[in-house]
């Protein structure tokens, strides 16, 4: 994984938290942590159409692959 694909991957992470700080703001409950995770997979979700319809599989599995095996061990973490 290059440098730049890691770039994207902490915007992708950096712009869910926004969404979620700007959508909580004036409530008193601060974001929550399922929440943001929520609005990663939303946005994964919606890159992996974006780049299934451009035949770009391989250029978004890489740039999320990061992501998923993580996600992959935190789950196996828990079930264990």
């Amino acid at each position: 994984m290059g440098r730049r694909d890691v770039k994207y991957l902490l915007r992708i992470l950096l712009t869910a938290v926004l969404k979620c700080i700007t959508v909580r703001w004036l409530k008193p409950d601060p974001p929550s942590y399922n929440g943001w995770i929520q609005k990663i997979w939303d946005i994964y979700q919606m890159e992996q159409i974006t780049y299934s319809l451009r035949l770009q599989k391989s250029v978004f599995i890489k740039r999320w692959k990061p992501l998923l095996l993580l996600q992959e061990s935190v789950h196996h973490c828990h079930r264990s």
